[in-house]
Protein backbone atom coordinates (compact mmCIF):
# COMPACT_ATOMS: atom_id res chain seq x y z
CA UNK A 1 0.00 0.00 0.00
CA UNK A 2 0.92 4.00 -0.52
CA UNK A 3 0.80 5.94 2.53
CA UNK A 4 -0.21 9.51 2.73
CA UNK A 5 2.93 11.96 3.88
CA UNK A 6 0.53 13.30 6.95
CA UNK A 7 0.63 9.43 8.01
CA UNK A 8 4.11 9.14 7.51
CA UNK A 9 4.37 11.54 9.98
CA UNK A 10 1.69 10.81 12.74
CA UNK A 11 2.51 7.01 12.81
CA UNK A 12 5.54 6.40 11.75
CA UNK A 13 7.79 9.11 13.39
CA UNK A 14 8.71 10.40 9.44
CA UNK A 15 11.00 7.31 9.72
CA UNK A 16 13.15 7.20 6.47
CA UNK A 17 13.07 3.93 6.00
CA UNK A 18 9.21 3.08 6.02
CA UNK A 19 8.92 1.77 2.57
CA UNK A 20 9.64 -2.16 2.73
CA UNK A 21 7.75 -2.20 6.26
CA UNK A 22 4.97 -4.79 6.58
CA UNK A 23 1.56 -3.55 8.75
CA UNK A 24 -1.98 -4.87 9.59
CA UNK A 25 -5.06 -3.29 8.12
CA UNK A 26 -8.38 -5.19 9.11
CA UNK A 27 -6.34 -8.36 10.24
CA UNK A 28 -4.34 -8.80 6.43
CA UNK A 29 -0.56 -7.93 6.13
CA UNK A 30 0.05 -4.94 3.88
CA UNK A 31 3.67 -4.02 2.79
CA UNK A 32 4.44 0.06 2.56
CA UNK A 33 6.01 0.00 -1.34
CA UNK A 34 5.49 3.97 -1.00
CA UNK A 35 4.45 7.95 0.43
CA UNK A 36 2.80 9.80 -1.18
CA UNK A 37 4.07 13.87 -1.92
CA UNK A 38 2.53 15.89 0.86
CA UNK A 39 0.46 18.04 -2.00
CA UNK A 40 -1.18 14.51 -3.03
CA UNK A 41 -4.56 14.78 -1.14
CA UNK A 42 -7.21 12.43 -3.05
CA UNK A 43 -9.60 11.50 -2.06
CA UNK A 44 -9.66 14.53 0.60
CA UNK A 45 -8.38 13.30 3.90
CA UNK A 46 -6.96 10.18 2.52
CA UNK A 47 -4.11 8.26 4.66
CA UNK A 48 -3.95 5.34 2.77
CA UNK A 49 -4.11 3.86 -0.74
CA UNK A 50 -4.41 -0.34 -0.89
CA UNK A 51 -4.38 -2.29 -4.80
CA UNK A 52 -8.06 -3.12 -5.45
CA UNK A 53 -7.89 -7.22 -5.38
CA UNK A 54 -10.04 -9.15 -7.98
CA UNK A 55 -11.49 -12.81 -7.13
CA UNK A 56 -11.02 -15.13 -10.62
CA UNK A 57 -14.72 -14.05 -10.99
CA UNK A 58 -14.47 -10.41 -10.76
CA UNK A 59 -11.00 -10.48 -13.46
CA UNK A 60 -13.19 -12.40 -15.59
CA UNK A 61 -16.83 -11.38 -14.96
CA UNK A 62 -17.77 -8.74 -18.13
CA UNK A 63 -21.16 -7.12 -16.47
CA UNK A 64 -19.31 -5.07 -13.35
CA UNK A 65 -19.14 -1.15 -14.19
CA UNK A 66 -18.63 0.48 -10.80
CA UNK A 67 -14.41 1.09 -11.54
CA UNK A 68 -13.47 4.63 -12.08
CA UNK A 69 -9.60 5.27 -12.94
CA UNK A 70 -7.76 8.12 -12.02
CA UNK A 71 -4.85 9.34 -13.99
CA UNK A 72 -2.44 11.87 -15.05
CA UNK A 73 -2.12 13.20 -18.58
CA UNK A 74 1.75 12.72 -19.69
CA UNK A 75 3.27 16.10 -20.38
CA UNK A 76 1.57 18.17 -23.77
CA UNK A 77 -0.99 14.94 -23.75
CA UNK A 78 -4.13 16.36 -24.35
CA UNK A 79 -8.00 14.83 -23.30
CA UNK A 80 -8.73 13.80 -27.09
CA UNK A 81 -5.12 12.03 -27.36
CA UNK A 82 -5.92 10.15 -24.49
CA UNK A 83 -9.63 9.27 -25.64
CA UNK A 84 -7.88 8.03 -28.90
CA UNK A 85 -5.44 6.03 -27.40
CA UNK A 86 -7.86 4.92 -24.78
CA UNK A 87 -10.44 3.79 -27.49
CA UNK A 88 -8.42 1.91 -29.32
CA UNK A 89 -7.25 -0.04 -26.29
CA UNK A 90 -10.99 -0.27 -25.16
CA UNK A 91 -11.75 -1.54 -29.35
CA UNK A 92 -9.17 -4.62 -28.67
CA UNK A 93 -11.19 -5.68 -25.88
CA UNK A 94 -14.20 -5.54 -27.58
CA UNK A 95 -12.69 -8.02 -30.03
CA UNK A 96 -11.08 -10.44 -27.49
CA UNK A 97 -14.89 -9.99 -25.16
CA UNK A 98 -18.09 -10.42 -26.41
CA UNK A 99 -19.49 -8.68 -23.11
CA UNK A 100 -17.82 -5.48 -23.96
CA UNK A 101 -19.71 -4.84 -27.19
CA UNK A 102 -22.10 -3.03 -25.81
CA UNK A 103 -20.21 -0.30 -23.52
CA UNK A 104 -18.11 2.64 -23.89
CA UNK A 105 -15.13 3.96 -22.15
CA UNK A 106 -14.83 7.77 -21.49
CA UNK A 107 -11.90 9.79 -21.24
CA UNK A 108 -12.99 13.26 -18.74
CA UNK A 109 -11.05 15.91 -17.23
CA UNK A 110 -11.09 15.61 -13.78
CA UNK A 111 -13.15 18.61 -12.82
CA UNK A 112 -16.16 17.50 -15.17
CA UNK A 113 -15.91 14.09 -14.47
CA UNK A 114 -16.78 14.95 -10.58
CA UNK A 115 -19.22 17.41 -11.71
CA UNK A 116 -21.05 14.41 -13.13
CA UNK A 117 -20.27 12.27 -10.47
CA UNK A 118 -21.86 14.95 -7.40
CA UNK A 119 -24.33 16.10 -9.35
CA UNK A 120 -27.13 13.41 -8.91
CA UNK A 121 -25.72 13.02 -5.37
CA UNK A 122 -26.65 16.56 -4.59
CA UNK A 123 -30.08 16.28 -6.64
CA UNK A 124 -30.29 12.86 -4.78
CA UNK A 125 -30.24 15.12 -1.28
CA UNK A 126 -32.89 17.78 -2.49
CA UNK A 127 -34.46 14.20 -3.70
CA UNK A 128 -34.23 13.00 -0.16
CA UNK A 129 -35.61 15.86 1.69
CA UNK A 130 -38.56 16.34 -0.99
CA UNK A 131 -39.27 13.27 0.37
CA UNK A 132 -39.27 14.20 4.13
CA UNK A 133 -41.26 17.33 3.64
CA UNK A 134 -44.11 15.06 1.45
CA UNK A 135 -43.86 12.59 4.50
CA UNK A 136 -44.29 14.90 7.23
CA UNK A 137 -47.16 16.53 5.06
CA UNK A 138 -48.76 13.03 4.55
CA UNK A 139 -48.85 12.21 8.07
CA UNK A 140 -50.57 15.89 9.09
CA UNK A 141 -52.86 15.55 6.79
CA UNK A 142 -53.61 11.87 7.60
CA UNK A 143 -53.82 12.69 11.38
CA UNK A 144 -55.84 15.93 11.18
CA UNK A 145 -57.83 13.75 9.45
CA UNK A 146 -57.92 11.34 11.96
CA UNK A 147 -58.50 14.57 14.84
CA UNK A 148 -61.73 16.00 12.45
CA UNK A 149 -62.68 12.54 12.21
CA UNK A 150 -63.05 11.69 15.96
CA UNK A 151 -63.71 15.08 17.30
CA UNK A 152 -66.71 13.98 18.93
CA UNK A 153 -65.45 10.26 20.21
CA UNK A 154 -62.31 13.47 22.09
CA UNK A 155 -65.18 15.61 23.37
CA UNK A 156 -67.01 12.57 25.02
CA UNK A 157 -63.84 11.25 26.44
CA UNK A 158 -62.27 14.73 27.66
CA UNK A 159 -66.17 14.94 29.22
CA UNK A 160 -66.04 11.99 30.91
CA UNK A 161 -63.01 12.96 32.80
CA UNK A 162 -60.27 12.35 30.42
CA UNK A 163 -57.02 13.96 30.60
CA UNK A 164 -55.00 15.79 28.59
CA UNK A 165 -52.27 13.24 28.57
CA UNK A 166 -54.46 10.21 27.71
CA UNK A 167 -55.96 12.34 24.84
CA UNK A 168 -52.20 13.12 23.39
CA UNK A 169 -51.23 9.68 23.79
CA UNK A 170 -54.50 8.54 22.24
CA UNK A 171 -53.40 10.77 18.85
CA UNK A 172 -49.83 10.63 19.30
CA UNK A 173 -50.65 6.82 19.47
CA UNK A 174 -52.41 6.24 16.50
CA UNK A 175 -49.92 8.74 14.21
CA UNK A 176 -46.65 6.52 15.16
CA UNK A 177 -49.03 3.27 14.86
CA UNK A 178 -49.34 4.31 11.41
CA UNK A 179 -45.46 5.28 11.00
CA UNK A 180 -44.27 2.03 12.25
CA UNK A 181 -46.27 0.14 9.92
CA UNK A 182 -44.71 2.01 6.95
CA UNK A 183 -41.20 1.98 8.68
CA UNK A 184 -41.47 -1.85 8.76
CA UNK A 185 -43.03 -2.26 5.24
CA UNK A 186 -39.97 0.29 4.14
CA UNK A 187 -37.33 -1.84 6.03
CA UNK A 188 -38.88 -5.21 4.03
CA UNK A 189 -38.86 -3.54 0.57
CA UNK A 190 -35.06 -2.08 1.36
CA UNK A 191 -33.64 -5.46 2.61
CA UNK A 192 -35.13 -7.16 -0.88
CA UNK A 193 -34.08 -4.55 -3.21
CA UNK A 194 -30.18 -4.58 -1.16
CA UNK A 195 -30.28 -8.04 -1.96
CA UNK A 196 -31.32 -7.47 -5.76
CA UNK A 197 -28.32 -4.47 -5.91
CA UNK A 198 -25.73 -7.14 -4.30
CA UNK A 199 -26.66 -9.89 -6.93
CA UNK A 200 -26.39 -7.51 -9.84
CA UNK A 201 -23.65 -4.58 -8.68
CA UNK A 202 -19.92 -5.90 -7.33
CA UNK A 203 -18.95 -4.40 -4.47
CA UNK A 204 -22.40 -3.63 -2.59
CA UNK A 205 -22.87 -4.62 0.75
CA UNK A 206 -26.39 -5.73 1.19
CA UNK A 207 -26.90 -4.97 5.07
CA UNK A 208 -25.40 -1.67 5.91
CA UNK A 209 -26.98 -1.69 9.62
CA UNK A 210 -26.13 1.61 10.32
CA UNK A 211 -28.40 2.82 7.28
CA UNK A 212 -31.21 0.33 8.61
CA UNK A 213 -31.05 1.58 11.88
CA UNK A 214 -31.02 5.16 11.18
CA UNK A 215 -33.42 5.37 8.70
CA UNK A 216 -36.52 4.09 10.82
CA UNK A 217 -35.57 6.41 13.53
CA UNK A 218 -35.34 9.25 11.63
CA UNK A 219 -38.44 8.44 9.70
CA UNK A 220 -40.05 8.16 12.84
CA UNK A 221 -38.73 11.12 14.26
CA UNK A 222 -40.27 12.83 11.25
CA UNK A 223 -43.39 11.03 12.05
CA UNK A 224 -43.55 12.43 15.79
CA UNK A 225 -42.82 15.65 14.54
CA UNK A 226 -45.45 15.49 12.38
CA UNK A 227 -48.22 14.21 14.62
CA UNK A 228 -47.45 16.73 17.39
CA UNK A 229 -49.43 19.65 15.58
CA UNK A 230 -53.19 17.45 15.20
CA UNK A 231 -52.60 16.26 18.68
CA UNK A 232 -52.17 19.14 20.18
CA UNK A 233 -55.08 20.67 18.35
CA UNK A 234 -56.93 17.49 20.04
CA UNK A 235 -56.41 19.02 23.17
CA UNK A 236 -58.28 22.13 22.12
CA UNK A 237 -62.01 20.29 21.63
CA UNK A 238 -64.31 21.91 23.79
CA UNK A 239 -66.22 18.87 25.52
CA UNK A 240 -69.36 21.40 25.80
CA UNK A 241 -69.63 22.04 22.58
CA UNK A 242 -69.01 19.06 21.27
CA UNK A 243 -72.30 17.41 23.51
CA UNK A 244 -74.44 20.20 21.92
CA UNK A 245 -73.65 18.75 18.70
Amino acid sequence: MVISDALWHRNFAAAPDVVGKTVQLDGEPYTIVGRAPATFDFPNGSDLWTPVIFTEEERNGRTARWLTVVGELGPGVTIEQAQAEMTAAYARLKEAHEGNREYSLVVQDFEAAMVDYGLPHVIGIWQASALLLLLIAGIYRVMAHYVAQRRHEIGVRMALGATARSVLRLTLGQGLRLAGIGIVVGIAIGVALAKVMESALFGVVSMEISLFVAGPFVLALVALVATLVPARAALRVDPASVLRE
